[in-house]
């Protein structure tokens, strides 16, 4: 009886240790998950001010433990604009006067800060300092201009200008500028061209003069000019150096030949109401802000290319191909992409709340846009990071497109041009079809581009002429047409096996939605309820309109839903049936049942001004495959991905698209979001949480170091968080 005993007890202490075993690992399981949470939350609010850091701790968040929150942060940080600022010094040692300045190297990779007690210079990706080398002492205050490459200084010396190693602290021993002495002080002036290789000088009443730095030969001497002159831009290669005179018109010389060129300016003046003109990399064509654009001219033949749109003053870099230019306001950051030909395309734009910005740089080979924030005191260079669609990737065109959409399984896409409609293969991209489609004299506006898959994904109603509308088989090729209701509003559906369009039809007396029999080229009305503008169309065939009217193409029956919304300008019903998301007139997006009758969550409040500022085009809806998933794409550019298991998240940004999203939808697998803008056919984002990983750690050059684990996880121990480099 006593073994009997002693074995029960013995039992029931094993059963209770592995209790108490099992309710500390979840214990400790829940305590970093707690950690992880809050790691996360400390992340996004440090990603305007810290990115860098922002970086390490979203990804160290989301390898602690897996959970909505820490996905979104790690989504969040791979899509940050902004990957570091570095703040160099501290701000009473770096203040820039007279007698110091400050400027960053035209590749942006180096700072450099010259003064009386020494020149100190910082790797700025490397996050370091360079070694310093002694001052300039007195000299520092004659300081005409530092070279692009942050190499040398140009000073005025008492026997002439003098140029400055930066590296070595060491004086040329040439003598640039007039010979003569100064008869006032600061009266003479020194611009140095790309790459410090040359210097021009100038005097008043005297001519503006170029030197090679390195040999002190004279490259060309202009006429006298009697007062100042500003503006003065020397062209890569030193073919050409241009000027603006305090009196008189924008002058253009040759190197070369040391002749003044012609200039038919035709409206094309530097000198007037603009305050900088930059070359291009082909030593050739200038850049001029005009505080609305940036025009560009070739000063050679004098043909203008388009203009690149700024809506403001702006300041502007180009990279070193002359394929890409960043330009900056008081707003915003652009990257362009320059067309040969063809007007500029905005391939990413970045909110700056910054006021007081300069030296502009980009570096297309790293990646990078980096300038300098002068709103405090100190250097702090801001750097933005970007990845450029690489060749055979993201399929572009030159024409911009008005219109896409994407078939309901995302194995096909139509996209609709000026005039032309093409239907792509999924994931090639291949092209299937050219249709016709009708030309637009006024900007789109969603819904707009008359076209409709059918449920099956085997069948697209679009409208190829004015009074026309055609049903295409994807399958065959084969197009069956009819004609279209006058007072059709233009939005189309189509059922399963193409047999039936409908389209609503709206005159002053009624609206009702008709219905076309495509076999016999007839069309009847379904019915009388207020319908306007066909929006989706549900996987059983049921049609939703703006006025949230979910009709029964067979019967006619409609039923409102999404109850409380406004007027709807965009819809998806998940494949499944499970679920339906709207966006209304006000740009707010809920989550619904698939009945439409339950709201789930509202996953994106009201935002008029998104709508306003994008001309009325619609965010775009897309759900995988299986409902797991909802992506939103804005007139912005902006995207963002919800799961649907957890609706009350803010959702995973993903990096912005290079316009205004057209439409977007899932690769079948549910791990990659495909995207249509007007400038790019089809982009594609990776899904996968392990890339996203390995992106944020090569942008954030690693996972939190030791030091920056114990400040923010002083609790948790330290662990490696990125894969080897």
């Amino acid at each position: 009886m006593l073994l009997l005993t002693l074995s029960v007890l013995l039992c029931l202490a094993s059963v209770a240790g592995a209790i108490a075993w099992r309710e500390s690992r979840i214990s400790e399981r829940r305590t970093v998950e707690a950690e992880a949470r809050l790691t996360a939350a400390v992340a996004d609010a440090r990603r305007a001010t810290d990115p860098r850091t922002a970086m390490r701790l979203s990804v160290a968040a989301w390898r602690l433990a897996e959970t909505p929150e820490t996905r979104e942060a790690l989504f969040a940080a791979a899509a940050q604009p902004y990957t570091d600022v570095y703040a160099t010094a501290l701000p009473e040692t770096i203040v820039e006067t007279n007698d110091r300045w400050n400027r960053l190297s035209d590749d942006g990779r180096t700072l450099t800060s010259v003064g009386p007690e020494t020149v100190a210079r910082w790797d700025v990706p490397g996050r370091f300092e360079l070694p310093a080398v002694p001052g300039m002492g007195p000299d520092a205050r004659h300081i005409l201009d530092i070279s692009p490459d942050t190499t040398k200084a140009a000073y005025t010396a008492a026997d002439g200008i003098r140029v400055r190693d930066l590296i070595t602290g060491r004086p040329a021993d040439i003598r640039y500028g007039p010979v003569s002495p100064r008869t006032e002080p600061d009266a003479d002036y020194a611009w140095f061209g790309p790459g410090g290789r040359t210097l021009a000088t100038h005097r008043d009443g005297e001519p503006v003069r170029l030197f090679d730095t390195g040999t002190g030969r004279e490259l060309l001497r202009t006429g006298p000019e009697p007062h100042d002159v500003r503006l003065l831009r020397v062209a890569p290669g030193a073919g050409l150096l241009t000027f603006c005179p305090d009196e008189g018109p924008f002058q253009v010389w040759d190197v070369r030949t040391g002749r003044r060129l012609p200039t038919a300016r035709r409206g094309f003046d530097p000198c007037t109401g603009s305050d900088d003109h930059w070359f291009l990399p082909d030593g050739r064509s200038l850049a001029v802000d005009t505080d609305k654009e940036i025009r560009i001219r070739d000063l050679r033949t004098g043909r203008e290319r388009p203009a690149i749109p700024t809506g403001g003053p702006a300041s502007v870099a180009f990279s070193a191909d002359g394929g890409h230019a960043a330009t900056i306001t008081q707003e915003e950051i652009r990257l362009w992409r320059l067309p040969a030909g063809a007007a500029p395309v905005s391939v990413l734009r970045v909110a700056t709340g910054h006021q007081s910005l300069s030296d502009l740089r980009l570096n297309l080979a790293e990646g990078t846009i980096r300038y300098r924030d002068g709103r405090l005191p100190g250097a702090s260079v801001w750097t933005l990071s970007f990845t450029l669609p690489p060749p055979g990737g993201p399929r572009r065109s030159d024409t911009p497109a008005v219109s896409a959409l994407y078939g309901p399984d995302g194995r096909s896409l139509v996209v609709q041009y000026d005039g032309l409609r093409r239907l792509h293969e999924l994931p090639g991209g291949r092209t299937l079809a050219e249709l016709p489609a009708v030309r637009r004299t006024e900007p789109c506006r969603d819904p707009c581009g008359g076209m409709a898959f059918a449920p099956d994904g085997r069948h697209l109603a679009h409208i190829p002429a004015p009074g026309t509308v055609a049903v295409h088989e994807l399958r065959t090729g084969a197009t069956r047409s009819a004609p279209l209701p006058a007072d059709s509003d233009g939005s189309l559906a189509v059922t399963s096996g193409g047999r039936t369009v409908l389209t609503p039809r709206v005159t002053m007396e009624r609206k009702t939605v008709d219905v076309l029999d495509t076999a016999r080229r007839r069309w009847t009305t379904l019915t009388e309820d207020p319908h306007f503008q066909l929006i989706a169309t549900a996987p059983d065939g049921r049609i939703l309109s703006a006025y949230r009217q979910l009709t029964d193409p067979g019967t006619g029956r409609s039923r409102t839903v999404a109850r409380g919304e406004s007027e709807v300008v965009a819809a998806a019903f998940s494949r499944d049936g499970r679920f339906l998301a709207v966006t209304d007139h006000f740009g707010r997006t809920t989550l619904w049942d698939g009945t439409g009758q339950e709201l789930i969550a509202v996953l994106v409040d009201t935002v008029p001004e998104l709508l306003l500022r994008a001309d009325g085009r619609a965010p775009a809806l897309a759900f995988s495959a299986d409902g797991g998933l909802l992506a939103r794409g804005d007139p912005d550019g902006g995207i963002r991905v919800w799961d649907t298991a957890a609706p009350d998240s803010a959702g995973s940004p993903l990096p912005a698209a290079d316009g205004p999203v057209l439409a977007l939808a899932f690769a079948p697998d549910g791990e990659e979001l495909r995207v249509t803008t007007p400038s790019t056919v089809l982009r594609r984002y990776s899904l996968s949480a392990k890339e996203a990983v390995r992106a944020v750690c090569a942008r954030a050059g690693g996972g939190p170091e030791p030091v920056e684990w114990a400040a923010h996880l002083p609790d948790v121990p330290y662990r490696e968080v990125c894969p080897p480099r």
